[in-house]
């Protein structure tokens, strides 16, 4: 029973990384914007109905990673600690060490920045889904200070300007073409930022 569940397992992880290879290729070719779901079975000659369920819409298979990286960001804030205690500080080095995740995947990142520059949805699309980023920074400043109304104020600032800074980094090492090492810009931009902060 259990190697029935296993060969199972590999059969639908085999038809997922099918319909990421195929689409991703079709997006290179043709544009994200001009790629339709039917173009991707055709190519795949997998069923329009399989590739529904394995993903909700076309641009699920480019933001495929978005959940599991914002759970692994998540946890190194949570975690994160400083020898001075600031709230800063441990922030600060999460970011470090989610840029050295980063910098062992950046073939994959690379990979999607150029299919979502290509297109206008898409930026609007990830513009929204770094907000979670953002938001998980200013949750996680909250849950260290606590929630009155200063505070929250102080903390929605304070993770607007450090997504600021990281935006601004990865948007030089995407156009770099992720050759710099990502952690080197992000403690260089972060010296920058700490200027700014004496929490």
């Amino acid at each position: 029973m259990k190697k029935e569940g296993s060969l199972r397992d590999r059969k639908k992880a085999n038809v997922k990384r099918l319909f990421i290879k195929s689409a991703t290729r079709l997006f290179f070719e043709k544009g994200f914007d001009n790629v339709s779901v039917e173009d991707i079975v055709e190519r795949t000659g997998v069923s329009r109905s399989t590739f529904f369920r394995y993903f909700k819409t076309k641009e699920a298979v480019v933001f495929r990673n978005h959940k599991a990286r914002l759970a692994i960001f998540r946890e190194m804030l949570s975690s994160s600690k400083s020898e001075d205690k600031k709230v800063f500080s441990a922030i600060r080095n999460a970011l470090i060490n989610f840029s050295k995740y980063y910098d062992e995947i950046k073939d994959e990142l690379l990979e999607e920045y150029q299919i979502v520059v290509s297109s206008p949805y898409l930026i609007a699309k990830d513009i929204e889904k770094d907000r979670d980023f953002e938001e998980a920074i200013y949750e996680e400043i909250s849950r260290r200070l606590g929630k009155d109304d200063n505070i929250r104020k102080k903390a929605r600032i304070f993770a607007a300007a450090l997504f600021g800074t990281a935006r601004i980094v990865m948007e030089e090492w995407f156009e770099g073409g992720c050759r710099r090492p990502l952690v080197k810009l992000a403690r260089e931009s972060l010296d920058i930022l700490s200027g700014g902060f004496n929490w």
